[in-house]
């Protein structure tokens, strides 16, 4: 067994009316299935407790500064918060991004792990006990996209886990910029499964 995908989502930052985007509203408009059952959750994001509710395979969190639905299996996320913009064209929004998040046991990990030089997690064990240790890059690429790379080991959990979470982050000004970055989901979802494989020589199971 090797690293797996396990969560996605798409962010866009922007200004939302949480009132506004709500189950009858995303009903109404013909965004999720009318009748749809709808589970309310509760999260934290930093020190803040959010909002959440579940529909179907997507899970949708909406403040005033950003809208966000996951899923925690292979779904087209990006798609789903294309169908809100075109709903509200007039909405101000800033930036859009595809997060990919794969995980997997530190005993099943075969690629490469973060080190600074010669300290690894060896090292670091003389000085105390390890909470976590992490490496992270942000590369700029062609057609305005910037990936975002964040590996993490957590020796504490247990099992301990590697996770690495990549993100395509794309600066985008109106609805029509954000409907077609969206059009790149399974671009970007496939793009994340060859960057970790010949970044960090570990290959994506299916």
């Amino acid at each position: 067994m090797g690293v797996k995908l396990d969560a996605i989502d798409t962010v866009v930052a922007g200004r939302f009316n949480p009132h506004i985007i709500s189950p009858p509203w995303l009903a109404k408009e013909g965004i999720i299935a009318e009748g749809e059952t709808v589970e309310a959750q509760i999260g934290v994001v930093g020190r803040a407790v959010v909002f959440r509710f579940k529909t179907g395979d997507f899970i949708w969190q909406v403040d005033y500064n950003r809208l966000v639905v996951s899923a925690e299996k292979i779904a087209d996320t990006a798609s789903v918060v294309a169908k809100v913009i075109e709903k509200l064209p007039h909405t101000p929004i800033t930036a859009f991004g595809n997060n990919f998040h794969y995980s997997c046991n530190l005993s099943e990990w075969k690629g490469c792990l973060p080190r600074l030089e010669n300290v690894g997690m060896d090292q670091l064990k003389e000085y105390g006990d390890v909470q976590s240790m992490g490496w992270k890059a942000s590369i700029s690429q062609a057609d305005s996209v910037t990936v975002n790379v964040e590996m993490s080991i957590e020796p504490t959990e247990s099992p301990p886990k590697v996770s690495v979470n990549l993100n395509y982050h794309r600066q985008v000004n109106a609805a029509a910029d954000l409907v077609t970055a969206a059009q790149r989901f399974e671009e970007d979802r496939k793009a994340s499964a060859t960057l970790l494989e010949s970044l960090l020589r570990e290959k994506v199971e299916q």
